[in-house]
């Protein structure tokens, strides 16, 4: 799904964007009918929902491990994922359109925008409403905002009974049999 949605970012034509889309849903759901889901069926894997900032470029070292190491993400929290997605332009007949892009942008709970109640909020929520099981932190070290921030989400994912792991890196290949042992080790606490 991570690489659908990044990927549809280039697809500048609406219509073919969404044919696109719907062709990997319609396929998604025909393998889940058949059984061929990305989960087997019966077993039980931890949810994990991933937190902080873009993904891009750490994606094989931490994403993909979690999954490979048997967790199951289900949703990306940060801006890589859900917080731009969860509210809708507003179309508005007395507004100027601009007005009403630059505000539900202004809205988005972004590690960026202080204060940031909204953000802690959601994250709240997004573990209610995506029934997780532990929440991973992927920080960019350049990535000061997420990086500061990153001990609310902590706070927030405790306050809802679940286990936080905070993982910071950066785009370099060193510390990749760090993080393989700390997220292994964070899926069997689960």
């Amino acid at each position: 799904m991570r690489s659908v949605m990044e990927g549809v970012q280039y697809i500048f034509d609406q219509k073919d964007r969404y044919e696109k889309v719907q062709e990997v849903l319609d396929k998604c759901e025909e393998d889940w009918k058949n059984g061929n889901g990305p989960i087997p069926k019966g077993k039980k894997r931890p949810r994990i929902l991933v937190s902080g900032g873009p993904s891009g470029g750490v994606f094989e070292k931490t994403i993909k491990v979690i999954e490979e190491l048997g967790g199951v993400i289900v949703c990306y929290e940060g801006c890589s994922g859900i917080v731009s997605r969860r509210r809708l332009i507003e179309e508005s007949e007395t507004k100027d359109p601009i007005e009403c892009i630059a505000e539900k942008y202004l809205e988005v709970p972004c590690a960026v925008m202080s204060p940031n109640q909204r953000r802690l909020d959601q994250v709240a929520l997004t573990i209610d409403e995506w029934k997780v099981d532990g929440v991973v932190g992927v920080i960019l070290h350049s990535c000061h905002p997420f990086g500061i921030e990153s001990t609310n989400i902590k706070k927030i994912a405790n306050q809802c009974g679940k286990p936080y792991l905070h993982l910071e890196t950066n785009y370099g290949q060193g510390d990749e049999g760090q993080l393989r042992t700390r997220i292994e080790a964070f899926l069997e606490m689960l």
